[in-house]
């Protein structure tokens, strides 16, 4: 081998060692970016939580049971339950889906791994498969007041459930069931609680 083609060795050598040294020290900055963030949101630090429905810790209690529903409608922080999007009530605690059913206001897209701690976090239960059929028959409409009230459409179809004691994803369009892959991208699974 001759001096330029040790010199051109050479020089490929330190510029790769330069690329992989930069692309390592990139993704380390963005994987503790994002760590932090979701350490922020589990926490309930100020200012975290963005959108009509707030910092969604709410401990208020809700009825068990209404006689007078007839179509999904928001769940206000005051206890009240309306069609139409009125912010002088507070907060969005959740929407109505059936007489006996509220679901979380905070909608979350999420790994299989995270389930526990949001749940805990936000407060509430994870959706049983006949919830699941109640969601998906309100689909549209929930997701209509979602936007009315300026806060994200309902677009991913897979939700968090729980089917004999186990977390599964139940696709809202066919009512199919499978068990969560932490290989899936966060995109795919939605995590909708009850409160």
């Amino acid at each position: 081998m001759n001096s330029v083609d040790t010199n051109i060795f050479l020089t490929t050598g330190i510029i790769a060692t330069v690329l992989f040294v930069a692309l390592f020290i990139f993704s380390c900055v963005t994987v503790s970016k994002e760590r932090k963030r979701i350490q922020d949101e589990l926490s309930g630090k100020a200012g975290v939580f963005d959108g009509p429905a707030g910092e969604p810790l709410w401990n208020g209690k809700l009825p068990e049971e209404v006689n007078d529903y007839t179509n999904p409608r928001y769940v206000y922080e005051n206890l009240v339950e309306a069609e139409t999007y009125q912010p002088s009530n507070g907060r969005i605690v959740g929407y109505r889906i059936s007489p006996k059913l509220v679901i979380h206001s905070c909608v979350r897209q999420i790994k299989p791994s995270w389930v526990a701690k949001y749940r805990d976090r936000l407060g509430g239960e994870l959706l049983e498969f006949s919830d699941v059929r109640a969601l998906a028959a309100s689909w549209k409409e929930i997701s209509e007041l979602r936007v009315a009230a300026g806060d994200k459409p309902l677009d991913v179809k897979s939700v968090y459930a729980t089917h004999c004691g186990s977390v599964v994803i139940c696709n809202v369009e066919n009512m199919m069931w499978d068990y969560p892959s932490d290989l899936a991208t966060l995109e795919n699974y939605l995590l909708i609680l009850k409160r």
